[in-house]
């Protein structure tokens, strides 16, 4: 499971469909997550671009915690044009 779009690096360039990894989730309590997320610059994740950690709701009783945090990731502003791949 992984994203995919386009990415506007800190360099002010674009790469074309990177890929979005979920490297970790750390489950913070019964109602928080913490997601860590690589970008790549191709799927096959040989190029880490940057790293950047989210905190968001976990759901005890929902999904996987891997799940929940594709999940929430796509409710982000950044990620609202990312794809499922």
């Amino acid at each position: 499971m992984a994203l995919t779009q386009d990415y506007l690096t800190a360099w002010d360039f674009t790469i074309p469909s990177a890929y979005l990894k979920v490297t970790s989730v750390t489950i913070e309590s019964k109602t928080a997550m913490t997601v860590f997320v690589r970008v790549f610059a191709s799927k096959d994740c040989s190029n880490a671009v940057r790293e950047t950690r989210y905190s968001g709701e976990y759901n005890l009783e929902g999904a996987n915690p891997i799940k929940q945090a594709y999940l929430y990731l796509k409710t982000l502003p950044e990620f609202a044009d990312a794809i499922d791949c």
